[in-house]
């Protein structure tokens, strides 16, 4: 499972700058060859992320997009506004989505066009990020690599509530990783 990190904090920075709101879209492509378990943990992952979020206080919108050949909405900004209803989405997102071909592009444009438009529930003026997660060209032939990296996605919305990105964990200790100031759990 590739989970690279490199260029994240550009990500993360510049769209959460003085916003109290954000439109999150993950980008998911699930391969022939990923297991149940495996599947299992992405889906996992996925809310392990959002665990902390203020989905309930409408500052954070949660949509999904699969990308096979073509991109397919999941579901959009205006499916789920509490932190249940997106987590029960993501659980009804089915291992029948695996597939042998992909195209990345078909996927963006999929979530550019179906989810980051007004019909698809985005908000002016909030910034839109896209998690891309995918099993594809994978070093390994598991998802066990996610584990730990919830926790560092914690830690990078954590470091950006200060500039107002919509997330309610406490912070208990600061010290400074790259750019940003994290808080230690």
């Amino acid at each position: 499972m590739d989970v690279t990190f490199a260029g994240a904090e550009q990500a993360f920075k510049a769209p959460a700058a003085g916003s109290e709101t954000l439109d999150l879209a993950f980008l998911l492509h699930y391969s022939n060859s990923v297991s149940r378990e495996d599947f299992q943990r992405i889906l996992d992952f996925m809310k392990n992320i959002l665990q902390y979020s203020d989905i309930d206080d409408d500052k954070l919108r949660v949509g999904a997009v699969v990308f096979r050949k073509r991109g397919i909405p999941l579901f959009d900004f205006n499916n789920y506004y509490s932190q249940e209803e997106v987590f029960g989405g993501i659980d009804q997102i089915n291992y029948n989505y695996r597939s042998k071909t992909s195209s990345i592009a078909s996927g963006f444009d999929t979530v550019r066009t179906s989810l980051f438009t007004r019909t698809g529930g985005e908000r002016e003026p909030a910034p839109n990020l896209v998690i891309l997660i995918t099993d594809s060209n994978a070093d390994t032939d598991d998802a066990s690599e996610l584990e730990g990296h919830d926790e560092q996605f914690h830690n990078d919305f954590v470091a950006l509530r200060a500039k107002g990105f919509p997330v309610v964990i406490p912070a208990l200790e600061s010290s400074t990783s790259g750019t940003f100031a994290v808080s230690k759990q």
